[in-house]
């Protein structure tokens, strides 16, 4: 019987499993990364495009695009296509992010042969019905509007714009009178020059064998693709002094940011970096967290976070309080990370913080799923299957020593950009 007075035995992971993909290419050269695995009968198929914010001429032409791919095509309108996928268990994605598009579709892999063709009249022939347009336009006007009145979004958006300022895609937020201009027009521009016969790539895991390929080559396979250019843009962070606030009068909460440009996956420093933000503010036992919400109790949480994009990386400290609370908060945040550039971490907090890592990291691949999510992290930020594959004993050589210099080069104060939203 299972003694419930006694703590489970402890064991350090000595081993990570990461599956490589297979790769492959459709009759077109267009590239397919396979990953079969699983025993339920599910297959998850991803279509990643060279179609996010970056390529925008006018900002949220790319969201307002790849929305309304599903807003009617050829032979369907917008609630045919949602009753066709829905009859055979489907449901399908859409999404829009600042330096690519994706359209994923989980799938009963018995059901692929007749839900595909829906997503290839999606991708291939779109209507962009103006009604429809007008109702999304409406309702994310609305949604902007009620987003308006919450300090963390508020917060969000300034503290991207410090970073990026507002001509950069990543400094860039929509604004209401942004949206009154789209029309049709726009975004088949967009589509033409993006998504229609783009070349793209598509990931597929799951339960699945090869007639699901034979499926994507019949549809996907047969167009001529086209490359498409990636604009440029340079990331000039603009210039700027103590605490930017942003004001929202009446508001209960101030919403606080505080971050900076970091060092990328390609760095040679970056687990350091790492594991030294887990310590900061990256999880539930952080000295952040022990601080600010444990001892003080100014907030119910607080995090610290590393943030990459494929053209930039970024740490961010942030957190809710009281509005009386802000700048004890602030304070603290400081203090913190003073006394880690003062004090060497001790063995004990390091090697806990290595446990953490290390268990969340494994537990985090344990399906086909995340094991192509995995994947995709690799491949877009082309950092290789050696960056993980070596997580281990890159994270286990990490020393006190380490977590102090990399505290000391990558938090100074006077390099990190604070942003306070709320009322003073």
């Amino acid at each position: 019987m299972l003694d419930r007075t006694q703590a489970p035995e402890f064991h350090k992971i000595k081993e990570i499993n990461i599956i490589r993909t297979n790769k492959a290419t459709l009759s077109n050269q267009n590239t397919i990364y396979t990953l079969p695995l699983g025993e339920q009968e599910l297959v998850r198929i991803e279509w990643l495009l060279e179609a996010g914010n970056f390529y925008n001429k006018l900002n949220g032409q790319a969201f307002f695009t790849l929305k309304m791919l599903q807003e009617g095509t050829r032979t369907r309108n917008s609630n045919q296509i949602s009753a066709d996928i829905d009859q055979y268990g489907a449901f399908l994605e859409v999404n829009n992010h600042f330096d690519q598009a994706e359209i994923i579709l989980y799938c009963p892999t018995r059901y692929v042969s007749e839900v595909v063709p829906i997503i290839a009249e999606i991708l291939f022939e779109p209507t962009f019905p103006e009604s429809e347009l007008e109702i999304l336009k409406r309702r994310q006007s609305q949604e902007l509007q009620i987003n308006f009145q919450k300090t963390t979004y508020l917060a969000g958006r300034a503290f991207r714009k410090a970073l990026f300022g507002n001509q950069h895609p990543y400094g860039k937020s929509l604004e209401i009178e942004e949206i009154e201009q789209i029309n049709t027009d726009i975004l088949k521009e967009f589509y033409t020059s993006y998504i229609q016969n783009t070349s793209l790539e598509i990931l597929v895991s799951g339960y699945f064998d090869d007639s699901v390929l034979k499926v994507l080559d019949t549809y996907f396979g047969k167009y001529a693709p086209k490359t498409t250019k990636k604009p440029s843009f340079e990331i000039t962070t603009p210039a700027h002094s103590g605490t930017i606030f942003v004001e929202k009068t009446g508001s209960l909460q101030n919403t606080i940011r505080v971050g900076k440009h970091i060092i990328n996956k390609h760095h040679p420093d970056y687990f350091k970096l790492a594991l030294t933000n887990t310590i900061l503010g990256g999880y539930f036992g952080s000295r952040l967290m022990q601080n600010i919400r444990e001892e003080k109790g100014y907030t119910y949480g607080i995090f610290s976070s590393l943030q990459n994009l494929r053209n930039a990386s970024f740490v961010g400290i942030g957190t809710d309080v009281k509005a009386e609370f802000s700048q004890n908060t602030l304070s603290e945040i400081y203090k913190e990370i003073e006394i880690l550039q003062n004090e060497k971490v001790s063995h004990e907090e390091l090697e806990r913080v290595k446990n953490y890592m290390t268990g969340s990291f494994a537990s985090g691949i344990t399906t086909a799923f995340s094991q192509m999510d995995l994947f995709k992290e690799i491949h877009l930020h082309q950092i290789g299957y050696g960056f993980y594959e070596k997580y281990l004993e890159t994270i286990e050589a990490i020393t006190p020593e380490h977590v102090l210099e990399m505290v000391q080069t990558h938090y100074q104060k006077q390099d990190l950009i604070e942003i306070v939203a709320g009322s003073n």
